[in-house]
């Protein structure tokens, strides 16, 4: 079975993270004629993310930017800064220590070792860990209209 199929360049193993967390996605050409038009949002989970994959589909997942950690966000009804958060949450793991102190660009974030505790929240909370925003492969959600 392969695991890296891509959905106009972003493969399974981008994707799988994201799926046990509702993440969300836009379609962006009607991929199956008259089905889901231009602009459709899907939920996308374990069970649909199969039917995206291939050639002919064109979706984006819609993800933060890693510049909003110092950002208030909203998950769940929950409204947080996800850096306080983990500050307070898991302040002793070296490599959220590292993100904390960081004076170079969040663009970077995807090429650092960092703790899985760390990452998995980062997902969870639909930060973009891979670099998909600058890659064009990912919509940045604050960008999208209500």
């Amino acid at each position: 079975m392969e695991t890296s199929s891509p959905i106009e360049g972003i493969t399974l193993k981008h994707l799988a993270p994201y799926l046990p967390y509702n993440v969300v996605g836009v379609i962006q050409s009607n991929i199956h004629k008259g089905w889901l038009p231009e602009g459709s949002k899907v939920k996308l989970s374990l069970e649909n993310a199969r039917m995206f994959i291939g050639k002919e589909s064109t979706i984006k997942i819609r993800l933060r930017p890693l510049s909003d950690l110092t950002k208030e966000i909203e998950v769940n009804g929950e409204r947080f800064v996800p850096i306080e958060w983990m500050n307070e949450e898991i302040p002793n793991t070296p490599g959220f220590d590292f993100i904390r102190k960081m004076d170079f660009p969040f663009k970077y974030l995807p090429s650092t070792i960092i703790e899985y505790c760390v990452m998995e929240k980062l997902i969870e909370w639909h930060f973009d860990v891979f670099g998909l925003i600058d890659r064009g492969l990912a919509i940045n959600i604050n960008e999208l209209k209500p």
